[in-house]
């Protein structure tokens, strides 16, 4: 993972060719961290909401197919990846971890990155872009069999001052 050590332009949204490992589509996920464990269950519960995917905690860490998340010291300016299994960087506490979750969980299911400020997938995770958005559900709708379609938050509903 050399590229995790340069610079990141957060407005920059172009992806390159995803890794296999994040258009397999997983349905099951499994962390042997409680803590890790809770947070994908509330975070899978929110995508699969506004999804209609069916994805959830596995049993146990045993399960088939069942994709592994870790806690791990990542390089700085690095707070989660995804190919094959989620890092999440062990310093991240409360709402960070979900946010971070819950982007690593759509590069899974195959979204790329959006460009700053759009939503969970922006390419730098950050206090703005915590609730799923319509450009998001495309991301990730665009390849999932998504059979609902239900942002988390719709810029055009907020209220004007």
């Amino acid at each position: 993972r050399p590229s995790m050590t340069e610079e990141v332009d957060c407005s920059d949204a172009h992806d390159d060719a995803l890794p296999g490992a994040r258009v397999d589509r997983p349905h099951l996920y499994w962390s042997e961290d409680p803590e890790l464990r809770a947070a994908l269950g509330r975070t899978l519960s929110r995508l699969s909401a506004a999804t209609g995917l069916v994805l959830s905690v596995a049993p146990d860490a045993k399960t088939p197919g069942a994709v592994q998340v870790v806690l791990t010291d990542l390089p700085e300016g690095v707070v989660g990846y995804a190919a094959g299994h989620i890092e999440i960087d062990v310093s991240l506490t409360g709402l960070q971890v979900d946010a971070t979750l819950l982007h690593e969980l759509g590069h899974t299911q195959g979204a790329e990155h959006l460009g700053a400020g759009e939503g969970v997938m922006s390419r730098c995770v950050g206090g703005s872009n915590l609730l799923l958005t319509d450009a998001d559900l495309i991301q990730i709708c665009s390849g999932a069999p998504c059979s609902t379609f239900l942002p988390e938050y719709r810029a055009e509903t907020v209220a004007a001052p």
